[in-house]
């Protein structure tokens, strides 16, 4: 009898290390390293101000995505209602880098024009972050910005691109603002909810999933008081 049940208990201590094991490989862990603007290899331009660079490697090769912003400018190639208004662009960019060469997959581009209010077009703090959420050696590349043209306290737009190597994927909708509160003194917020495109809804249940709480992680403009 003791042998039974020992023979039981090595099964399922068997059992848990595997499943145990299983679950911290779940995802693989790709690694991004910040770059600093003077590392950037000669032949990468870029437009506005540099921000931030990451580089990582994964299944495509070497990959570099450079980050920047004009700030608040008044750009002539916008044209604009009344002498006072400005612009603010932001910008990113991904390369694949081999040996001397630099192969640019794709950018993002947004922008604020001809405003008259208060304005910015920028990438939040962590704007980017990496993941390898299916398992196939190709980082998944998120991307989280937002941009306004408003006088007063309520929501600023946000959005959140994601690529898989040439793949796009985004949501797209408000931060939630504090507007206020009620007669009760209860919270008033405005704002909050957020679209999938085509693709990120037919994309993986656990890129959705991501996509939902890396949202609501920053769901917050301006932050409650």
């Amino acid at each position: 009898m003791k042998k039974t049940f020992c023979l039981i208990f090595l099964v399922m201590f068997s059992i848990c290390i595997t499943n145990s094991d299983a679950a911290a490989k779940s995802h693989r862990s790709i690694a991004a390293h910040a770059v600093n603007s003077a590392d950037i290899p000669d032949g990468i331009s870029f437009e506005g101000k540099f921000v931030s660079a990451f580089s990582w490697i994964d299944r495509l090769g070497k990959n570099l995505v450079v980050m920047s912003e004009t700030g608040i400018e008044k750009n002539d190639k916008f044209p604009h209602s009344d002498k006072d208004n400005n612009d603010a662009e932001l910008f990113a960019y991904h390369y694949i880098l081999s040996g001397n060469s630099a192969t640019k997959t794709w950018c993002i581009y947004d922008y604020v024009a001809d405003c008259s209010c208060d304005l910015f077009a920028k990438f939040l703090p962590d704007a980017l972050s990496i993941t390898d959420l299916n398992n196939n050696g190709i980082a998944e590349v998120w991307i989280i910005y937002r941009k306004m043209c408003r006088g007063d306290i309520g929501p600023a737009e946000m959005k959140i691109n994601m690529h898989e190597g040439t793949k796009k994927y985004a949501l797209r909708g408000t931060t939630k603002a504090w507007i206020g509160t009620d007669e009760n003194g209860k919270a008033k917020y405005d704002g909050g909810n957020y679209t999938m495109d085509a693709a990120m809804l037919s994309a993986p249940k656990a890129f959705r999933t991501h996509a939902a709480a890396l949202w609501n992680k920053n769901i917050h403009y301006p932050v409650p008081k």
